[in-house]
């Protein structure tokens, strides 16, 4: 899970569409013939995962139609107030197993300014998660509470959909931090399909090494590192009408 708490990404409104995935498989052709074996090997392996795990168009439709299920939970009980997505599902980079990452966020309105009155300016969005968490906990809502985390750094609320079985973690967060981290990403995750495979290989294996969590390195920081390697060793990617059929 890229969680809100550990990875941040960017964000996209409520209604707009997803990060776009990938349009098909990437071909194992793309792995070097002239590498040395055990490299070549390497590269087909990540090839292979790549094209097993990454998500594809039905995917990044199904997530989408759950998050508008979602922001329309907040909506009836915030009218003010909507749901943005960030994190690799905003970007194109996410799994088929990925989670959805959501922030709240509040139209500048009279209600909002009673809110901050009552509850205070910190704690009002406490008050709202625990609010939202309510309205999911409603058994009509078709959404399941998996946890509600209020007296955390960042509170947040981790979710499932009945339906999908799709996770979600709902904070409230900046969200003008997660929408110039989700344009940043998106530019680079579409300049070539290399990018995805690279980022989402990196992000595995450092999940099974037990390196990548919000104490170490996080998800959107082994991203960043990621993109600077292929900066470094392979700058002619991120050019414009570049050819996709570059070998690894």
């Amino acid at each position: 899970s890229d969680s809100a708490a550990a990875a941040g990404g960017g964000g996209a409104g409520a209604g707009s569409s997803f990060g776009v995935p990938a349009a098909g498989k990437v071909p194992s052709s793309t792995a070097h013939a002239h590498q040395p074996p055990p490299l070549q090997q390497l590269s087909e392996e990540m090839l292979d995962y790549y094209n097993q795990i990454a998500e594809d168009i039905e995917d990044s439709k199904k997530r989408q139609e759950v998050f508008l299920r979602l922001d329309s939970v907040v909506k009836n009980r915030f009218p003010f107030a909507k749901l943005i997505v960030f994190g690799s599902c905003a970007v194109g980079l996410g799994s088929k197993k990925s989670d959805i990452d959501a922030c709240v966020v509040m139209k500048d309105c009279p209600e909002l300014g009673a809110l901050k009155e009552e509850h205070g300016e910190d704690d009002y969005k406490r008050f709202v998660l625990s609010e939202i968490s309510k309205e999911l906990e409603d058994e009509k809502s078709g959404w399941e509470v998996l946890k509600t985390l209020l007296d955390i750094r960042i509170p947040l609320i981790k979710c499932t959909d009945k339906t999908t079985k799709l996770e979600a973690d709902i904070s409230f967060s900046n969200a003008v931090m997660h929408e110039a981290k989700t344009q940043l990403l998106r530019k680079f995750s579409q300049s070539h399909a290399l990018v995805r495979v690279l980022i989402l290989t990196v992000k595995y294996w450092s999940g099974q090494r037990k390196i990548r969590d919000s104490f170490m390195l996080n998800s959107y920081a082994w991203t960043l590192l990621t993109i600077q390697f292929l900066q470094v060793k392979m700058p002619f990617i991120f050019q414009p009408n570049q050819d996709q059929n570059v070998k690894m």
